[in-house]
């Protein structure tokens, strides 16, 4: 299975990531709970700097529901960067 196949199992869309004309893509999924738009969990590789980030984009107005935490990363979320940073050739 490729990364894009893992990464779009879990309900990530994969984006190009057009920022000051660096080469980087996202996988992006929004977070809805309760049919309310939360937020946007976004993984971002970046080719040049052969760098992975993982945060939330679009944070909700409630902000006592802490949606600034740092995402949490699980084993199948992990999976499918470490398929990525493979298919980059980073690994």
């Amino acid at each position: 299975m490729t990364a894009q196949e893992m990464f779009e199992s879990m309900g990530f869309k994969k984006d190009k990531f057009d920022y000051f004309g660096l080469d980087r893509f996202i996988y992006k999924k929004p977070i809805v709970y309760e049919e309310e738009y939360l937020y946007t969990f976004v993984v971002l590789f970046d080719k040049e700097q052969k760098i992975t980030t993982v945060y939330h984009d679009e944070y909700s107005e409630n902000y006592d529901l802490c949606y600034d935490e740092p995402p949490a990363v699980d084993m199948e979320l992990l999976k499918a960067i470490n398929q990525q940073c493979k298919e980059l050739g980073w690994m």
